[in-house]
């Protein structure tokens, strides 16, 4: 994980070779195992047999990647299949302009990505972390009835409304911490007119903002690179969102994971949120944060492992 102080991101500012700082995306890197997927290449990974019930991993962000997330390749191990994946102009995968990371591309690519793997007739489960659980309720609010369940680990929101409430919470929260002002002084200093520019600012603001969300100081979530552009691009080609309309028709059992160290979305938050699904259970780990799919990977596994099989069991 690249940790960046407000010191070492001004010196940055002012050298060449930044490239050196952050790992090449799929673009720079042909051994990486990746997918060509219309206009974009992404940062692929998948594990178990194919044809298998099909597990989609949704990385948070936006901007982040899928390497916290990859204790769920255990679940290859239950005889699923699973799918990780950068999503675009995030991780590893290729960097686009602002104008290719709107709403519509992550939708289309999203859509491409369950289609390819997970044709009509195959279970299929989307396990979606923080914004890629909101990700993940967006496309079932698209596609209702499409998948067959869904593990929604601390969403901020379904609708503008929420997400906005929930950055309140979290920015006044972490207003006065030292690292978010580091933060945000360093975005002053390192004009994003690049993507490692722009990548590399981004890690410093997520970091800045993992101690309100409890997350671990001794076994942090790692991740490859922040995706800078995407975060600060796509959130406002969302608009007025509100990805709720047609949740009542998604009639499958959905769970909701959260960490009770997480200050900024408490339980009553979840509830809130969980009660946009007609038949939702909501699960606390205890003594985790946000991070929680890594730092009790163990547990979280188990957790997701126990509610697919309840689903498959279901559905035969």
């Amino acid at each position: 994980m690249i940790r960046l102080s407000l010191l070492s991101l001004a010196a940055l500012s002012a050298c060449s070779g930044l490239d050196d700082l952050v790992p090449g995306t799929v673009d720079d890197d042909s051994t990486l195992p990746a997918l060509e997927l219309g206009a974009t290449k992404l940062h692929l990974r998948t594990v178990g047999d194919p044809s298998a019930p099909v597990v989609i991993a949704i990385h948070g962000g936006p901007g982040g990647d899928y390497r916290g997330m990859e204790p769920l390749a255990q679940l290859a191990d239950q005889g699923l299949f699973v799918v990780l994946w950068d999503q675009r102009g995030a991780g590893l995968s290729r960097r686009h302009p602002c104008n290719e990371v709107e709403v519509d591309d992550y939708r289309r690519d999203l859509e491409a990505i369950v289609d390819r793997f997970a044709p009509p007739g195959r279970p299929v489960f989307l396990v979606g972390h923080s914004w890629g659980a909101m990700y993940a309720t967006w496309f079932i609010n698209e596609h209702p009835g499409r998948i067959t369940g869904a593990v929604l680990v601390e969403p901020g929101g379904f609708t503008a409304a929420e997400v906005n409430a929930y950055f309140s919470r979290l920015l006044g929260t972490a207003a006065f911490d030292e690292g978010l002002n580091d933060a945000l002084w360093s975005a002053q200093l390192v004009t994003p007119d690049d993507h490692v520019r722009a990548d590399l600012s981004a890690s410093a603001m997520f970091e800045a903002t993992s101690k309100p969300l409890g997350m671990s100081t001794t076994d942090p979530m790692p991740f490859w690179r922040s995706g800078g552009v995407v975060n600060a691009c796509l959130p406002v080609s969302a608009g007025a969102f509100d990805w709720t309309q047609n949740l009542a028709a998604q009639t499958s059992d959905t769970l909701f994971v959260r960490g009770d160290r997480n200050t900024v979305l408490r339980a009553e938050d979840v509830a809130r949120l969980a009660a946009h699904y007609p038949n939702a259970r909501v699960v606390t780990v205890p003594g985790a944060g946000h991070d929680l799919i890594w730092s009790h990977r163990d547990d979280f596994v188990a957790l997701v492992a126990s509610y697919l099989a309840a689903q498959l069991e279901g559905a035969s």
